[in-house]
């Protein structure tokens, strides 16, 4: 019994030694070659949700400049669901796929065109002509104005020691 145990314990690590250096694991992975994908998704089982892509170009034309509220919660839902698409390929491609689609000049929002109106006049020239520009002019415009918060002092008064989770995610 116990040569068993001694030859079970002496076989594990001589054949992991292989599967775990650098060269095992490259032919390992030369080995399985597409299995290392999702099979229901590669035979076309099921198909990847890709709304996501779809929900952040909406988001972005959706954006209310004259309440603050509502536009910050709307950047938000765009961070959200430009988050959500990366966690896969395929949903990763439909948002490149959507943001490559010409942008309207009528959805970009006033508060973003001013913004960028001003950051233009120091030089930097903005030109929005796809809806991946949009969003990307938009989540720029928020970083400005999260850089001109704190640098104004506006951040000063926040007790970072008693704020909640919610509050310091703000």
């Amino acid at each position: 019994m116990k040569k068993k145990l001694l030859v079970l314990l002496l076989i594990v690590p001589i054949l992991l030694i292989p599967i775990l250096s650098c060269d095992g694991l490259e032919s390992l992975s030369d080995l399985m070659g597409s299995l290392g994908g999702n099979a229901l998704i590669d035979s076309g089982i099921i198909t990847v949700n890709t709304s996501h892509a779809a929900a952040a170009i909406d988001a972005a034309k959706d954006l209310n400049a004259e309440d603050n509220e509502a536009y910050k919660a709307g950047v938000q839902d765009i961070k959200d669901t430009i988050s959500g698409a990366m966690n896969s390929p395929e949903k990763k491609e439909a948002l490149k796929k959507n943001m490559e689609e010409d942008a309207n000049q009528e959805d970009i929002p006033s508060k973003v065109s001013g913004k960028l109106e001003e950051v233009g006049s120091a030089g930097f020239d903005f030109e929005i002509e796809t809806q991946g520009d949009l969003i990307a002019a938009i989540l720029f415009v928020e970083f400005i104005e999260n850089v001109e918060d704190v640098l104004s002092g506006s951040e000063d008064d926040f007790d970072w020691d008693t704020a909640t989770p919610e509050e310091k995610d703000k």
